[in-house]
């Protein structure tokens, strides 16, 4: 949920950060912390800066000089309360981002969030947060470092016309254009009878070189070269099925039918967890996730 990265001073400055404005950044030449509360999840997550003048300063420096830091990438996939990422400012210079996050920092976490400005963490909110800070079951996830691929999301690609129009969902979570509106296992002599079930959209795809994936509370992209996608089947109002897929930037897409791809569900938020994805009056239910190696599966 980490919703800004600065590089310079300059940029921070000239209130370039994720459309903040200048209340996210540092006054030249100064120390500080940049400050962003990972909480939400279809919103941007709370920011705010931590200056020279704050008369809190000074132990927020002393705390974080000796804290343990993790990488953001190491926030624990949750939904609430994930840590805070912290950008120190030395001197004007823009230091990396870090997590911080886990028992061991308990109170610099505690202080951070009273720093917190009240417009920008709601009282319900910064209960809750303490609460989480207090259990210390809020961790750092050390991440297995094997190579994994998940495709870029660049919907610009698969907008433009006529491709929109030619490529429906199984096409763009198979990363696979090939302007044929493709179907399950068409190109493998295995096509889905009608009716079918979730059952038989799962066997055709198969069929095609897809993989059936154990479903897990928290799925990440799998290990070589294949990436992650989910299955799912209406067969109630309509037969149809869709797609979702894992995009490398940590969250879902997808490209309903001839419509543009998307990284929105129903109600215009970004997808964590294609399962609880606001899909619409039609009920579309969750079959199964499947790997898909780009570079064998065959559709047509």
């Amino acid at each position: 949920m980490l919703v800004c990265l600065i590089s310079s001073g300059q940029e921070a400055a000239e209130g370039t950060v994720d459309g903040s404005g200048p209340e996210s950044s540092i006054p030249p030449g100064e120390d500080g912390f940049i400050i962003t509360l990972e909480v939400l999840s279809g919103i941007p997550d709370p920011q705010w800066t931590i200056q020279q003048n704050d008369p809190r300063f000074s132990e927020v420096q002393n705390l974080y000089r000796d804290a343990k830091k993790h990488s953001p990438d190491e926030a624990p996939a949750k939904l609430g309360y994930e840590g805070f990422i912290v950008q120190e400012v030395r001197k004007g210079q823009y230091q990396p981002l870090v997590l911080i996050v886990g028992p061991k920092t308990k109170q610099l976490q505690l202080l951070l969030l009273q720093t917190s400005p009240q417009d920008k963490v709601s009282t319900d909110l910064n209960h809750i947060v303490q609460e989480e800070i207090r259990s210390g079951n809020v961790k750092a996830v050390k991440r297995n470092r094997v190579k994994r691929y998940a495709p870029p999301y660049t919907p610009e690609t698969w907008n433009r016309y006529p491709d929109v129009l030619l490529n429906n969902c199984y096409n763009y979570a198979s990363t696979k254009e090939t302007d044929t509106f493709a179907q399950p296992g068409r190109a493998t002599n295995n096509s889905l009878p009608w009716p079918f079930t979730g059952a038989d959209a799962r066997a055709s795809s198969e069929s095609d070189g897809c993989v059936f994936v154990t479903a897990e509370t928290t799925m990440s992209a799998p290990s070589g070269d294949e990436h992650l996608a989910a299955l799912f089947v209406s067969t109630r109002v309509v037969n149809d099925y869709h797609w979702y897929r894992l995009d490398n930037n940590g969250y879902w897409s997808h490209k309903p039918g001839q419509t543009p791809a998307t990284n929105l569900d129903g109600d215009g938020n970004r997808i964590r967890d294609p399962r609880n994805a606001a899909n619409g009056l039609i009920p579309y239910e969750f079959v199964c996730f499947m790997k898909i190696n780009r570079n064998t599966l065959k559709i047509a």
